[in-house]
């Protein structure tokens, strides 16, 4: 993995979204990784242009700490998420609609992506069978 020399670590520990960085290693804030997240899941970011977008030089980091930090904030926020109602006894009848809203927002999100994956896979799907068809590389 990159290191991260000591100009890189001024120049990161500058940003109001790191906490602390080694040249090994960078700690971001939780305020990062909801804002990061939200520009990938939400608003289609790509990687790199997400860092980019809250100030911080992919560059810096390489692609595969960037890959390795998405994967952990994934994990992360589902954890939250997973935990955040686990055993939980909403206080009134709005706290319980508003969970309810922010659930069924994610799942229509969800049903959105996969109706895209589903209509490109349709889309794409006669070129590939005539590609695998006319391949002149024999497949097993």
């Amino acid at each position: 993995m990159k290191r991260i020399t000591d100009m890189e670590r001024r120049e990161l520990i500058d940003s109001p979204y790191v906490i602390k960085t080694t040249s090994n290693k960078v700690e971001f804030s939780s305020k990062f990784r909801k804002e990061y997240l939200n520009l990938i899941n939400c608003r289609g970011y790509d990687k790199k242009a997400a860092f980019r977008q809250l100030g911080i030089r992919p560059e810096i980091l390489g692609d595969e700490r960037i890959n390795q930090l998405t994967n952990t904030f994934k994990l992360i926020e589902v954890d939250i998420e997973k935990d955040k109602y686990k055993n939980t006894i909403f206080k009134n009848s709005q706290e319980e609609l508003e969970y309810y809203k922010r659930y069924s927002f994610r799942l229509e999100h969800a049903l959105i992506l996969l109706t895209r994956i589903d209509q490109n896979n349709k889309n794409y799907r006669p070129i590939l069978d005539y590609i695998e068809n006319n391949s002149m590389v024999k497949q097993n």
